[in-house]
């Protein structure tokens, strides 16, 4: 490698590395705003309980029963193409967060011990319970059954571990769990970009391939490409 090509690929690692200090701060703020305004919540006196239909679905049983198959009625008709794994979560939770919007549940998810009023305690529950199921099943076998264990809490009476379906919490800690392990990753790859050197196994074009699988993986953790866009380039 000559004196040309060595500037050339130190040049290009220090500017990749100067840029990370920003490497969160643009998603982060991009999900505040995401959640910056209010639509109201579904309520019981948006359904109508007795034999109905939605949009073809029968609706049966007593009115909690409906009133809980509607919520699920209505949100199996979102399509989301991303399932939850461990490097794709800025990705993931755009789509889902805008699901949950869409509906009007959106309260659940940003405020603490949220509680619509309209609802009886059943359908509050109930309304709970759906919106962190669904969640739940729009992750991986190991993020779900992770996010789930971290919900369970010890009765201590009967000394069982019992699922708290409360989906404010669930979504904090899918965010906080999935922030701290991206930003480890990052700074990872962050340093790796920075200490690289070329090997003297390696000739130009391989030192190049392995440089822009790093460049590639850095992007990708900071959320500017997907795994499907970073294995297409």
């Amino acid at each position: 490698m000559n004196q040309e090509e060595s500037d050339l690929t130190d040049t290009s690692s220090e500017s990749v590395a100067e840029s990370s200090e920003n490497s969160f701060s643009s998603s982060s703020t991009a999900r505040n705003h995401h959640r910056s305004l209010h639509l109201p919540t579904i309520t019981s006196s948006h359904l109508n309980m007795s034999n109905s239909e939605d949009n073809g679905a029968k609706l049966f049983g007593n009115a909690l029963q409906q009133f809980s198959q509607m919520l699920v009625s209505t949100l199996s008709k979102f399509s989301i193409k991303i399932i939850l794994g461990d490097d794709n979560y800025t990705h993931w939770c755009n789509p889902v967060y805008e699901a949950i919007r869409t509906i009007g549940c959106r309260s659940y998810l940003d405020e603490d011990n949220y509680r619509d009023k309209s609802l009886t305690e059943e359908q509050y529950d109930q309304n709970r319970f759906v919106i962190c199921t669904w969640i739940l099943n729009q992750c991986d076998v190991t993020n779900g059954e992770r996010a789930r264990d971290e919900l369970a809490t010890r009765d201590p009476v009967t000394r069982k571990n019992e699922v708290d379906y409360d989906p404010y919490k669930l979504w904090i800690n899918l965010e906080t769990f999935h922030d701290r392990i991206t930003e480890a990753k990052l700074a990872h790859v962050n340093r790796a970009l920075i200490n690289m050197t070329q090997l003297r196994s390696d000739n130009l074009k391989t030192h190049v391939e392995k440089f822009n699988a790093l460049l590639r993986d850095y992007y990708r953790f900071r959320g500017d490409m997907t795994s499907a866009q970073a294995a297409r380039t």
